[in-house]
């Protein structure tokens, strides 16, 4: 039966009046509306996932297709230590020893269990290292000192392997070998499993990303690393309490290794599993960053908070606030910059796009009783590009904080932990964490290509709740962030000119300045421990609205022309997630004919 049908019957149980709209549409020769109003449904349904995995079917098993020449070969490891679980080993086992194909084989070490060995027998492409206290290195050793296999991926007890993952991560290797030498490691996506066995919560990862692996272990689960480097790396590691994990850190983050993503769903682990709390990744993160100067603590969800260091004379911060009146918003902002941040080498620029109440006017000659803090004029049309143009113009700061008038500072810390970021060599944009006054997120990155331009990652989901794999608690490298409150050096935003006040005067300015830096080779960062609270344009109309919908509309015009953002394809975004959703929902089918 097709998935289409398939899932129509679904629903019909599920949700009898949807799926009779559906029928209707399609009755009447809308097939179109009928399958996108189909799918819509499902989204939402409690199969939802295990509907989609049918309806992709296809798209994942794409890798494991007529696969092209050179053929690469894969070696799987499974160590069992002493007192592991024999019914969670051999569930692993079973998963490996279903995979199709011939240029794959597998060692088991440790204590295996004797229902793995009465069922193996004498199976040709199964090594067999038994020793009750061998330990994970030792494993690791051996197993690569033996084997033939050119990449190997390791399994935990308990994790296992989706039907035809070897033959997905063959041809992908082999795909990638053709197009250069690829000699690099491959990590798939992965989801969980209940103790029904029922397949859930899917994790559909991002694109490669150092700083949002040192927040959070998103590898190590489904990965195949290149085996002559694992080999070379190992032998220089002395350390006796070295794991996969360590060599995984070495090859990765020290080595760096090319790393690529394999956007097809390759392992299963137990419910829960990606937010375990591992003290042996907080050390291995810990002393990665220590050797920079940093520090590292545990987050939330099993995430690692990393500290990047300052300079020892912190740098001064020149902060942009652009206004007009509202003066309870803006007294409330200035107040927190000046009384509640703890980074102390700052001036504040307030640039009045033509104030007229008698209140903002008078709180104007009495802010700027202090030295730190002074207001310019520019009495023109409200164009954002233009105004904060005009305070970094007027700047002594040797980095700029663009920072909206209804910003409202909540913890001190805010400025020294986007600093953390701003400082480094490689660095173009910093934003931080925004949430609304009701404690849920605004911005937590920006991912370009959303809606056909780019939308906020995670809006609306309460802070504090796990959201998609507790990513808006991680520090990563983001595409873009919003200029709501933005960091950047000076001499970065000068180099490309500044915001594009003729193309974007009000809306997208943020995101197309984050997009120059990244094409000058700078990367932007989200600061995830940076929070503050957003009351969000408050002090402006909405884009929507009838005054203001041509001129949105031409912008956007303009952005979609430049960046190409109907078809972006951001690396923070998996291909499989819905590009019409700020909640990383996943993609059902659509139909356009």
């Amino acid at each position: 039966m097709p998935p289409i049908f398939h899932t129509f019957l679904r629903v019909a149980f599920w949700r009898p009046y949807a799926a009779a709209g559906v029928a209707w549409w399609w009755i009447t020769r809308r097939k179109v509306r009928a399958a996108n109003r189909l799918w819509a449904a499902a989204s939402k349904a409690p199969f939802a996932y295990k509907e989609w995995l049918r309806a992709h079917e296809q798209e994942q098993l794409f890798y494991s297709t007529n696969p092209p020449q050179p053929k690469a070969t894969i070696t799987v490891a499974v160590h069992i230590a002493a007192g592991a679980d024999p019914a969670a080993a051999l569930l692993t086992f079973r998963s490996i020893m279903s995979q199709q194909g011939a240029r794959w084989d597998l060692f088991l070490t440790g204590c295996v269990p004797k229902a793995m060995r009465d069922e193996l027998g004498k199976c040709p492409r199964v090594t067999l290292l038994e020793k009750a206290d061998l330990s994970e290195l030792e494993a690791l050793t051996r197993v690569l000192e033996r084997t033939e296999g050119a990449w190997l991926i390791r399994l935990e007890p308990g994790t296992t392997m989706t039907k035809g993952a070897i033959g997905r991560y063959l041809g992908f290797i082999d795909r990638a070998m053709l197009e250069a030498e690829f000699q690099g490691a491959v990590f798939g996506d992965q989801d969980e499993r209940l103790e029904d066995g029922t397949r859930k919560n899917p994790w559909l990862k991002p694109e490669w990303n150092e700083e949002l692996f040192l927040a959070q272990d998103f590898i190590s689960d489904a990965c195949a690393l290149p085996v002559a480097e694992a080999r070379m790396c190992l032998a220089r590691m002395e350390d006796e309490q070295s794991t996969f994990h360590s060599l995984l850190f070495e090859l990765l983050c020290n080595q760096r290794i090319e790393v690529r993503h394999l956007p097809a769903v390759v392992s299963t682990t137990p419910e829960g599993h990606w937010q375990r709390s591992s003290t042996e990744w907080i050390n291995m993160v810990e002393r990665f960053v220590e050797r920079q100067g940093g520090t590292v603590a545990p987050g939330p969800f099993g995430t690692a908070k990393v500290k990047w260091p300052l300079p020892q004379k912190l740098p001064m911060v020149s902060v942009i606030v652009p206004t007009r009146d509202r003066v309870e918003l803006l007294s409330t902002c200035i107040e927190g910059v000046l009384k509640s941040t703890n980074y102390d080498n700052l001036e504040i620029i307030i640039v009045d796009n033509g104030s007229v109440e008698k209140s903002t006017l008078e709180y104007f000659q009495d802010i700027t009783h202090d030295s730190r803090v002074k207001v310019v004029s520019w009495p023109r049309p409200y164009n954002y590009s233009e105004i904060n143009n005009l305070g970094a113009a007027q700047a002594k700061g040797e980095y700029l904080c663009l920072l909206n008038n209804d910003i409202e500072i909540i913890d001190d810390s805010w400025l020294t932990e986007m600093m953390r970021y701003a400082v480094r060599t490689d660095a173009g944009a910093v934003g931080a964490r925004l949430l609304y006054p009701d404690a849920s997120i605004q911005h937590a990155g920006v991912v370009v290509g959303l809606g056909g331009a780019a939308g906020h990652a995670h809006r609306a989901l309460a802070d504090g709740e796990a959201g998609y794999f507790a990513r808006p608690y991680c520090s990563h490298e983001a595409t873009a962030v919003t200029a709501a409150c933005l960091l950047v050096e000076k001499a970065k935003f000068d180099a490309i000119g500044g915001l594009d006040a003729e193309s974007f005067p009000i809306a997208y300015n943020d995101t197309d300045l984050c997009l120059r830096l990244r094409v000058k080779g700078w990367h932007n960062y989200y600061a995830a421990q940076a929070k503050l609270v957003h009351h969000e344009s408050k002090s402006r109309s909405n884009d929507f609205s009838p005054e203001r919908l041509e001129g949105y509309m031409e912008e956007l015009r303009q952005f979609q022309t430049r960046w190409g953002s109907e078809t972006f394809s951001d690396p923070l975004h998996h291909c499989l997630l819905d590009r019409s959703s700020e909640t990383y929902s996943l993609r059902f089918p659509s139909f356009s004919g």
